[in-house]
């Protein structure tokens, strides 16, 4: 659900944060969909979006300039929408924000490339000389950026050497796997364990139930500590369980406010 109300923007999840179907809903869900789950949620980055596009709208014209800007705050190539999950609208990420982005410097054009026929591309957005795609190959999504680059005599992975070096060398090398139509099982690329799946899908319903207005002492037996027997009173008040929830909620503001940007380099 999505609307906009006054400049104000108004998002909610399409698993309500009560329903066992979260889970199965951000199960395939990898670093890059969960960072996109955390900076969709972000209000600011709502606003923002809201204004470019009915500044957009109210003159006809291309926001193409502060579409931009926006998108290389929040660490994009373009901007998404807040409404869009990662599975409707993949986002594309900058190259240097995200281990997972593979870039191709090649002496042909990056609209010459012609992605494999057992994938499919999910987005797509090409800016300047450069190609931003997320194709999907069964279970993988593959994320890549391809630049023009004449002085190359043939296509080029360009691997920063930074921290994360070794990181973007899986990303390569499942790349390689894709591109070359490689059959049989594809190496995977790296992925929340079933610890962290459940921990950041825990954060994002913690999120949801209090945009829904839910009070905190429902959220901790709802949601934190539901085989529980709920505190009342004074116990609540002075309870561990109570400070743990404030805790968590610290902990998803901060994602969300942009801690998101670290699943980004996680491998």
């Amino acid at each position: 659900m999505f609307c906009l109300d006054k400049g104000k923007v108004c998002m909610a999840d399409p698993s309500p944060w009560r329903s066992g179907a979260s889970a199965e809903h951000y199960a395939a869900h990898d670093f890059a969909d969960f960072a996109q789950e955390f900076l969709r949620r972000n209000s600011d980055y709502q606003h923002e979006w809201a204004e470019v596009t009915e500044c957009a709208a109210a003159t006809l014209t291309s926001a193409t300039g502060s579409e931009t800007e926006l998108a290389r705050r929040w660490g994009l190539c373009v901007p998404v929408r807040p409404d869009a999950t990662p599975r409707q609208e993949p986002a594309l990420w900058l190259p240097h924000q995200a281990v997972g982005v593979v870039t191709i410097e090649g002496p042909a054009g990056p609209l010459m490339f012609t992605p494999p026929g057992d994938t499919e591309v999910v987005a797509e957005h090409l800016i300047g000389d450069e190609r931003h795609l997320v194709l999907r190959s069964g279970a993988v999504h593959l994320r890549l950026c391809l630049r023009q680059a004449p002085t190359r005599s043939v296509p080029t992975f360009v691997i920063s050497l930074d921290a994360n070096a070794a990181k973007r060398l899986v990303a390569v090398g499942v790349a390689e796997r894709v591109l070359q139509g490689a059959s049989g099982r594809l190496p995977k690329l790296p992925a929340p364990t079933p610890y962290q799946c459940r921990r950041l899908i825990q954060m994002l319903r913690l999120h949801d139930a209090l945009q829904g207005g839910a009070a905190m002492r429902d959220i901790a037996f709802g949601l934190i500590f539901p085989r529980m027997v709920p505190l009342t009173g004074a116990a609540w008040k002075g309870s561990g369980e109570r400070r743990h929830t404030h805790r968590l909620i610290a902990q998803v503001r901060q994602m969300i406010g942009g801690g998101y940007r670290q699943l980004l380099l996680c491998g």
